[in-house]
Order: structure tokens, then C-alpha cells, then sequence
């Protein structure tokens, strides 16, 4: 008898650290970037590429977008006004520090908007660092200040939220 060739199906998975891999193995970095741009949220929460026509389905260990740099405006006391995020996705947009969020495990998320959802953004290390420079604990727990306004920091929440009127 004759046998058809099977082939395996593996499936794209970004883990913690923001790393692309498909069937274990690490993708070519144009590729990884390609993907990192074409990243877009499903209607129950969960992630997709989508290039063109073709979508799959990924497979997203902690999150699926990581802030990889900051750019912070400090006013003429030194104290912090503005953070402007440079993300995975290539794209830059102003911190909205009302969602900024720490894990239990002390990384610092914020939220994007994302195809009618919040989604949570992993700050990288650097990006992490920087920011920390300008949080302090309080009794109710860390807080940044920003704009001469004080922002808690609320516990890590990794699902995406449907915006309101979406």
C-alpha cells in the first residue's frame, strides 16, 4: 500500500522574551520581523499573522507585543513629562501610564490598542530599567509619577479587553 506523504504542521509560537519560533526552531530574523508586524487580535482574544489573505494562528507564551525602547521628555526639574514607546511591531506611540501593570514576577506590561482591544505590552529590560527610575512604593503599591501626576501600578492582567463601543 501506498502511503501519502504526511506533513507536520507546527505552530508559531512567540515565548516570553519576544522570540518567534516555528516547530522549535528559531525563524529567520526577516521573517521574525515580518511576522512582528503582522501580529493582529482575534475576536475571542487570542493573536494571528495576518499577511495579505493568509492568516495563522500563533501560539503566545506570555504576551505578543514587548516594548523595545523608550524615549522620555523630561522637564527643566528633571521630572518626567512625556514617555513616547517604540514597540515590536514598529510602530511608536505615546505611554498611556493608567495601564501600566507589574506580574508577580516584577515586569512592568502597559496596554496598547490593538484591533478594538487592550492588549498588554511587555517592557523589555532596557525599556523596564528606565522606567523604573521614576516609580516609588507607596503603601498601596508602586506608583509612577508623570505629567506632576501620581499613577498606580496595577497587577498584571495578560488578557486582551474589547474596548467599550467596539
Amino acid at each position: 500500500m501506498a502511503h501519502l506523504l504526511e506533513i507536520e504542521t507546527f505552530p508559531i509560537v512567540v515565548n516570553a522574551r519576544g522570540e518567534w519560533s516555528h516547530g522549535g526552531k528559531p525563524l529567520h530574523p526577516r521573517v521574525e520581523k515580518l511576522f512582528r508586524e503582522s501580529v493582529r487580535v482575534n475576536a475571542d482574544g487570542s493573536y494571528r499573522i495576518e499577511l495579505g489573505r493568509n492568516q495563522s494562528d500563533i501560539e503566545v507564551a506570555d504576551v505578543a507585543f514587548f516594548v523595545t525602547s523608550l524615549e522620555l521628555a523630561l522637564d527643566e526639574r528633571g521630572e518626567l513629562q512625556r514617555v513616547e514607546l517604540t514597540l515590536s511591531d514598529g510602530s511608536r506611540e505615546a505611554l498611556n501610564p493608567s495601564t501600566l501593570m507589574q506580574s508577580s514576577d516584577n515586569v512592568f506590561y502597559c496596554a496598547i490598542e490593538r484591533d478594538s482591544f487592550l492588549v498588554p505590552c511587555r517592557l523589555e529590560r532596557a525599556p523596564y530599567h528606565e522606567l523604573a527610575l521614576f516609580t516609588e512604593i507607596q503603601e498601596e503599591g508602586p506608583v509612577l509619577r508623570m505629567s506632576g501626576s501620581a499613577f498606580g501600578i496595577s497587577s498584571f492582567e495578560r488578557a486582551p479587553k474589547r474596548l467599550s463601543g467596539a
